[in-house]
């Protein structure tokens, strides 16, 4: 079975640790 890939592209104001937050979030729920 082949694994998906996705690309997550987001655009919003900058904000001092927000990549981090949302690749936390997302480790956290499994998607890496």
């Amino acid at each position: 079975m082949t694994a998906a890939k996705f690309i997550l592209t987001i655009t919003c104001p900058d904000a001092t640790g927000l990549v981090a937050a949302v690749a936390g979030f997302l480790r956290d729920e499994g998607c890496f």
